[in-house]
């Protein structure tokens, strides 16, 4: 998933991220769930977590990919992943990001997950860089 050699996430991907988290944040926003953006989840990448009256629901794991710094991947930890596999495999859109590929990794983790990756997308520094023309 994560190579050293990795550029870390771009701003375009930190604003995404971050605006995902205020997204989630606004949708969880009852005194049962509490949503927690870190911005250094470990190996370059970004997490959202998501729990309810204290228990994990959801951890999101934001990585970059490594030519230009845009998300390459998430990975999901936590509860209902049969059901995240399912929905995001049937839309093959995860946060309106299109997926490349999905699958639940159980053998040689400690903790299932499900591993996506993102296909290429557009995004503003797309913008920039094409004379703002997609």
């Amino acid at each position: 998933m994560y190579s050293p050699f990795n550029q870390p996430l771009n701003k375009s991907s930190i604003d995404k991220i971050k605006d995902i988290y205020e997204q989630l944040k606004n949708y969880y926003n009852n005194e049962e769930f509490k949503v927690t953006f870190n911005k250094d989840g470990g190996a370059g990448s970004k997490t959202i977590l998501i729990k309810k009256n204290g228990g994990l629901v959801s951890d999101f794991y934001f990585y970059p990919r490594k030519i230009d710094g845009k998300i390459d991947s998430i990975a999901i930890y936590g509860q209902h992943l049969d059901g995240h596999l399912r929905t995001i495999g049937n839309s093959k859109l995860i946060f309106n990001l299109p997926v490349k590929s999905i699958e639940l990794i159980t053998s040689g983790t400690e903790s299932p997950f499900v591993d996506i990756f993102i296909d290429n997308y557009k995004d503003y520094e797309d913008f920039i860089t094409n004379n703002n023309n997609f």
